[in-house]
């Protein structure tokens, strides 16, 4: 079946399947970009706010990933991401739509396409405010070999923050990913 699928991705990018067979491993490092879209976040009460849950029906919100990794052993690598993310509708007037800014330093596990992921969150910018914001980023999902170093994956991405404002979110994305 992973045959078929590989042989009608290559045949629809134009790539020689043939080739895709004989291609050498790829190296170790691996960069990566990725866009997802909100479609849930819980915000626990903080002060005088009382907790929210969100959907794209209130708020719709893409999240963008830009990232290195390094494959220490066939199944782990270590990774570094930057993370931004716009709300696009739902804002309160004169309000900005960049809403995160955060670093994710984290351990990936892979093993025949299946990945998951965890690590600090880092943010300086969260829920749209500049701050000290802290939280735990989770990842999973499927990656699917396209040759020559490239692939495409489906993950779905949830963040928790812990400082300043407690929160749970949960993102499928589309990552496109290079293996060199």
């Amino acid at each position: 079946m992973r045959r078929l699928l590989l042989l009608t991705v290559a045949l629809s990018l134009g790539v020689d399947a043939r080739a895709l067979a004989d291609e050498p491993p790829p190296g170790r490092w691996f960069v990566h970009a990725s866009v997802g879209f909100n479609v849930y976040t819980h915000l626990a009460a903080s002060g005088t706010q009382p907790a929210a849950d969100i959907t794209p029906s209130d708020k719709a919100m893409t999240f963008e990933q830009v990232g290195v990794g390094y494959w220490v052993v066939p199944w782990a690598r270590l990774q570094l991401a930057a993370m931004f993310g716009e709300t696009l509708t739902g804002l309160k007037p004169g309000a900005s739509s960049f809403t995160l800014a955060a670093i994710i330093p984290c351990v990936v596990l892979t093993s025949h396409g299946f990945f998951a992921g965890a690590g600090p969150m880092i943010a300086p910018r969260a829920f749209g405010t500049w701050d000290d914001h802290f939280g735990l980023f989770l990842v999973a999902g499927y990656a699917l070999a396209l040759g020559h170093g490239v692939s495409l994956a489906l993950a779905v991405q949830a963040p928790v923050m812990f400082v300043q404002r407690e929160s749970f979110a949960i993102t499928p994305a589309l990552v496109l990913g290079y293996r060199f």
